[in-house]
């Protein structure tokens, strides 16, 4: 995992942990933001892994109800 991208998703948990009623879109808007900024083009895999990122940030939110 290249240093931008691992930056990028530290970043992005960070967010999701400090502002725990995050909605599931502005999880996925912000996620969409920053990889935007960093001009990160992915390979499908990592297209795929991504968006399972995405999904498991969103169900933890979901299933602790932003507590955590």
């Amino acid at each position: 995992m290249s240093e931008g991208l691992k930056n990028a998703l530290l970043k992005i948990w960070n967010y999701v942990r400090t502002n725990p009623k995050t909605s599931a879109a502005g999880v996925v808007g912000f996620i969409a933001s920053m990889l935007a900024h960093y001009g990160v083009i992915f390979p499908e895999s990592i297209q795929a892994q991504i968006i399972g990122l995405t999904v498991l940030v969103v169900s933890i939110l979901a299933s602790d109800g932003g507590k955590g």
